[in-house]
């Protein structure tokens, strides 16, 4: 499955459900995963650019775009690693952007052999609790609006959050987070599996942090264009 135009939608099954991805290009396999509120069009900027140099998986994480969230115990780690074995990807780099880092986090904990190199963008961890009671407030009143399905409070909070682009300098960005937040599902995840303990990151810090020299050389491309489009994509 390599070499197909973005937009043509595939579905692999996963337990209880089906995910939608595209692929795009031909190469080393790079997966990209999507910022929370948002789904896989998050990467219609960037994944031509990706796909000059690498086989670009994108897909919508359960309960978002195109993918169904049926009420049942999942793990998006587990999801992933499925979506690869459909795909007969063995390993890949993976990319994820906010509440894609911490589930591309949560599937290199419990995959390690599978990833072959692992990018941040804008990070969260699961589990890490917010230590900062302004960042707690900023939280819940995000976490309240999406509780009562108000679309507009959510993104007056969202887009307008001093973490995020602004409309006067990111114009052409502000309005393409609009457009995407107002397809978003307000399906919430109430039986996601919990992933290991963020303690667990002690046993893999040799693996991963004594090869970024080698990885910032083979994918300067993917280094240089995170680089811009942390000015130009959401969550």
């Amino acid at each position: 499955m390599t070499g197909e135009q973005p937009g043509e939608t595939s579905f692999a099954p996963v337990t209880g459900t089906q995910l939608a991805y595209d692929v795009c290009g031909e190469g080393s396999p790079l997966i990209l995963i999507h910022g929370g509120l948002l789904d896989r069009r998050m990467w219609d900027e960037h994944v031509l650019v990706f796909a000059e140099s690498f086989r670009v998986v994108r897909y919508d994480v359960r309960g978002y775009g195109e993918s169904q969230m049926p009420n049942i115990l999942y793990s998006d780690a587990q999801d992933l690693a499925e979506l690869l074995g459909v795909l007969g990807i063995q390993k890949a780099v993976v990319l994820g952007l906010s509440m894609g880092s911490a589930i591309a986090l949560d599937f290199t904990l419990n995959y390690p052999h599978m990833v072959e190199t692992l990018l941040l963008a804008a990070p969260t961890i699961s589990g890490y609790k917010m230590t900062s009671a302004e960042m707690r407030q900023r939280w819940q009143a995000l976490v309240s609006a999406v509780k009562a399905n108000d679309r507009t409070r959510l993104f007056d909070l969202w887009a307008n959050d001093p973490m995020m682009p602004q409309a006067q300098e990111y114009p052409a960005a502000h309005q393409r987070y609009r457009e995407l937040l107002s397809e978003y599902s307000f399906v919430h995840p109430k039986r996601r599996r919990m992933p290991l303990p963020f303690q667990a990151w002690g046993g893999m810090r040799r693996s991963f942090v004594g090869g970024l020299g080698g990885i910032r050389r083979r994918h300067a491309l993917i280094c240089s264009c995170i680089v811009d489009s942390q000015m130009k994509t959401m969550v």
